[in-house]
């Protein structure tokens, strides 16, 4: 392999983990304000 395949192949993997980080993290908040929403809403009267 040439310095530029493995370069982009370095590349490739680190942008697609942080995208996926990224993801994930989005899905985490809002499960957590849904789930949130779900326990606060009857107790606040919004439910």
């Amino acid at each position: 392999m040439s310095w530029l395949g493995i370069f982009l192949v370095v590349l490739g993997l680190v942008l697609a983990w942080k995208i996926t980080a990224f993801v994930l993290r989005l899905a985490f908040v809002g499960i957590i304000v849904v789930g949130l929403y779900l326990a606060l809403g009857p107790m606040l009267g919004a439910g």
